[in-house]
């Protein structure tokens, strides 16, 4: 069995919504394979590699060691911690405890850790039971009572605690390489424009290579993708993720949205909405009365103390009513078309009008 090395880095266990870790691991693992090309991410966070050659090159196991860290901190800049021991399984419980086993106690490593290290639940309940505490424990019960009591996956698991394999069948996840590739910019992002028979075109391998580039220069906020979630507002259903971040879950099209803005959306949402005044044909403010309807035909509009703008016409309001357990939001979005063709989403709070949205 072959003697890896493992590095674990548990601040990029898991992605970021901004893609932030996805990143910082990418460079963390090109570091790796800088030092040693053979080494091989396991998981997000987990990377391995054969601590032969570099224990050779650098004079030994902990020199190599050394060398590794410090590349890893300077790339990610966040805690690591390493271990060597013989394969996967083992080499990944020592990097968790910051300890380089000798070859000659491997073995002796691998049977004194905790029944729960093999990573199954069920297993570890059963084997506590039965006062089977240690893997070395359990990888002592013959393999046929093994057999009989446990499944298949199980019985891979009493393999690695004999021995006989070096790695966990969980241990690996398969998705990874292929979000490698994606981050790296050498496959299909998880977001891509298809053509008109499901092909991706080679505009759009070089649009993705290139977005690759710049978010490798400008950092993991430097290009961004538009991203349609269900909501109530267009504010509210429209999102910028960075380029090459997970895809957030979609809501289920079938939820209901009452008081949800009918088509068209706004060209552009604010932010920060602007104040903004409606007023009749006599200049009395138009608001939302307790019926949800204006109390008024709205005849002008003013956005940000400007000058007035004559209103040709308009449509709604939808009533909107949200966080009701929290105490009472309410709200009614209004569109509006002024004379000379523009066009504003404008939204009714605490009877004050506010500039949403602008339609083209």
């Amino acid at each position: 069995m072959e003697r890896l090395a493992a590095v674990w880095l548990p601040a990029l266990a898991r992605e970021s919504r901004d893609g932030v870790t996805s990143q910082q691991f990418v460079d963390c693992l090109d570091e790796i394979i800088g030092f040693c090309p053979f080494a091989e991410p396991l998981r997000w966070g987990l990377i391995m590699m054969p601590i032969r050659g570099p224990s050779r090159f650098f004079g030994g196991e902990i020199p190599a060691l050394e060398m590794l860290r410090a590349a890893v901190e300077r790339s990610a800049q966040t805690p690591v911690f390493l271990g060597v021991a013989q394969g996967a399984f083992s080499a990944e419980a020592a990097a968790l405890g910051e300890l380089v086993i000798p070859p000659d106690a491997c073995d002796e490593f691998r049977r004194s850790l905790p029944i729960e290290t093999l990573g199954q639940r069920q297993l570890a309940t059963t084997a506590r039971r039965l006062g089977l505490n240690t893997v070395g424990a359990f990888g002592d019960l013959p393999v046929a009572r093994v057999a009989e009591r446990f499944d298949r996956e199980v019985l891979f698991l009493h393999r690695v605690a004999r021995g006989d394999a070096g790695e966990l069948p969980r241990q690996r996840d398969q998705r990874l390489p292929a979000r490698l590739r994606e981050l790296r910019g050498d496959a299909d992002p998880v977001v891509v424009q298809k053509g008109f028979f499901g092909e991706q075109s080679a505009a759009d391998e070089r649009a993705a290579a290139a977005a690759h580039h710049v978010r490798r220069r400008l950092g993991a906020e430097g290009v961004v993708m538009g991203w349609l979630h269900d909501g109530h507002t267009p504010l509210e259903r429209g999102h910028l993720l960075p380029w090459g971040a997970p895809s957030p879950p979609r809501v289920s099209a079938s939820a209901p949205w009452p008081g949800r803005l009918p088509s068209p959306s706004p060209t552009v949402t604010l932010a920060q909405p602007v104040r903004a005044e409606l007023v009749d044909g006599a200049h009395r403010g138009i608001r939302i009365e307790s019926s949800g309807l204006l109390n008024g035909v709205v005849a002008w509009c003013r956005l940000d103390g400007n000058s007035y703008l004559a209103v040709e016409r308009t449509a709604g309001p939808w009533p909107l009513v949200t966080h009701w357990w929290r105490g009472q939001s309410a709200r009614a979005h209004l569109q509006v078309l002024v004379e000379g063709g523009g066009a504003f989403l404008f939204v009714a709070e605490r009877n004050r009008w506010w500039v949403a949205g602008v339609y083209d």
